[in-house]
């Protein structure tokens, strides 16, 4: 398997990280606390002859009214900025295989008398999968009847006489199920190779398999034709006496599936079913070899759902170098406990995989603005009489962590941060807090 191209979440440090435009004033002056009814009252005494006096006196009961100023406050929220773990990661598309696999034979030749089981279904460890009567093979073997020349030719066939059209039926059901899905992965990963996120061979890979799955439903549509028309013409053979022997499933797993139904004559040899272990899974990712020297065991490494968002864990295991197609690369192993049984295997799912994480500052995403691409943020400022004002602050970005900027430089754990109305606020602006203040 070739390896993929990994889609990074890491931001350099000379970067800025994108963040949501928010329309600012270009004017960072300190704001004009005169409403515009005072400026007309100051034309009128002007024109109007009340000169110098009457405008002392405007300017002297405007300064002397506390209302003033209250009416100018901008209502905002406050953040706290806070210290949390920043993690530096990589996202990869890793391949999930199932950690064990198991052909199911029989302990001893006989007849299938009952199948308990289909393929596709969970089945617990020592949960009854199949019936085989040992006698039930004596008896035909030994009937007077066997060298009569119906019985001899039917002996090749005797299989398909007893087979039920309920377990074909079941078969269908499964090969269904399996187009559905290799269908599904088809079209998913047809779009993510439109995007350029994955390569072709992924694709590729699973329209093989959704063809061969095809084929396959095919032939068991077919089978159950020819059953219904062969019933027609046939009785049905006698039932096969009381079951004496039980198979049981040795661990809990999913049918992978089934090779034999109610009636087959069976030896020893002969292959039942393949029950896959779905916990725990194993996790294969390739990584770019100039990343050899960051890999080390026990690195986590998080599994991610289609948005994005972790869903569970798992540690490094081996390491081990790949090469494929003149392509070097590192086979990271890892070893997904799948408890629930949430995810299906063999499947390709997206990973992400921690290099490194240390304390650092964090404050949320829509607190930042910019002016000229330069970030900013607004910090509450107390002032007397317990009143607050604006302060642009500038700030040196890190990575993006989820919501959350990581800050690099300007400010410090305890200090307030403005997250709404940002686009009425100036430096110095007289600020009223709604929410967030920390009292």
């Amino acid at each position: 398997m070739p390896p993929l191209n990994p889609q990074t979440h890491q931001q350099t440090q000379g970067n800025i990280p994108p963040f949501p435009p928010t329309p600012i004033s270009s004017n960072l002056s300190p704001a004009n606390t005169l409403p515009k009814w005072l400026w007309r009252w100051i034309g009128i005494l002007m024109m109007g002859g009340g000169g110098i006096g009457g405008l002392f006196l405007i300017l002297t009961v405007n300064s002397g009214t506390p209302n003033i100023r209250e009416i100018g406050e901008i209502p905002v929220n406050l953040v706290t900025v806070t210290t949390a773990k920043i993690e530096e990661s990589t996202e990869f598309i890793g391949n999930l295989e199932v950690g064990r696999s198991q052909i199911i034979k029989p302990p001893t030749s006989g007849i299938v008398t009952q199948v308990f089981v289909q393929p596709g279904e969970r089945i617990p460890k020592g949960t009854p999968m199949f019936q085989i009567d040992p006698q039930g093979l004596v008896k035909f073997v030994s009937s007077p009847q066997k060298n009569h020349p119906s019985v001899v030719n039917s002996n090749s066939n005797f299989d398909n006489q007893l087979a039920t059209i309920s377990v074909l039926e079941a078969e269908q059901a499964s090969r269904r199920a399996d187009v559905n899905f290799y269908q599904r992965q088809f079209d998913k990963y047809t779009k993510l190779v439109a995007q350029g996120e994955v390569s072709g061979d992924i694709r590729d890979n699973f329209l093989r398999k959704l063809k061969t799955a095809q084929t396959k439903l095919a032939q068991v549509e077919s089978k159950i034709q020819l059953r219904k028309q062969n019933r027609k013409q046939n009785p049905n053979p006698e039932s096969s006496p009381p079951p004496t022997y039980y198979i049981k499933a040795p661990f809990t797993g999913n049918l992978l599936s089934l090779q034999t139904k109610v009636g087959d004559i069976i030896n020893r040899d002969d292959q039942l079913a393949t029950l896959t272990q779905t916990s725990p899974l194993k996790l294969q990712i390739y990584i770019p070899a100039n990343r050899r020297e960051q890999l080390r065991p026990g690195m986590t490494i998080q599994i991610l759902n289609d948005q994005g968002k972790p869903v569970g864990t798992s540690r490094v295991v081996t390491i081990a170098n790949h090469q494929q197609n003149s392509q070097e690369s590192i086979l990271v192993t890892a070893i997904y406990q799948n408890s629930s049984a949430e995810l299906e295997a063999p499947n390709f799912i997206r990973t992400r995989i921690i290099w490194k994480s240390y304390p650092g500052v964090l404050i949320p995403r829509n607190a930042v603005n910019a002016i000229a691409k330069e970030p900013f943020v607004y910090v509450s400022e107390s002032q007397p009489q317990n009143r607050f004002v604006a302060r642009q602050r500038k700030v040196k970005l890190g990575s993006l962590q989820g919501d959350n900027y990581q800050i690099q430089d300007g400010l410090q754990p305890g200090e307030k941060v403005i997250v709404s109305n940002l686009a009425r606020l100036r430096d110095g602006e007289p600020i009223s807090i709604v929410k967030g203040n920390g009292e």
